[in-house]
């Protein structure tokens, strides 16, 4: 697994998440989600490059992200 990914903040445009995705030196195998973040630094969600694309370039990132679901690691934390 690849370290490589890209996490902008929710208040990005889509225009420029794909500006991000078009210059970005990571492998293109690694961006084919890309993940946002929220005031806090902390990841609130993740979208596809295909739905990106699709959304309106003045929208807000946050607006076109799914939210990360809660998940427990093998030590028992749990996220969110």
């Amino acid at each position: 697994m690849s370290p490589d990914f890209l996490c902008l903040a929710e208040s990005t445009p889509v225009s420029n998440v794909l500006e991000a995705v078009r210059s970005s030196k990571a492998p293109p195998e690694a961006l084919a989600v890309v993940f946002a973040r929220g005031d806090d630094g902390r990841v609130s969600g993740s979208a596809s490059v295909v739905r990106l694309i699709q959304a309106p370039r003045r929208r807000r990132w946050a607006r076109w992200s799914a939210p990360i679901p809660p998940m427990c690691i093998p030590t028992g934390m749990c996220t969110r």
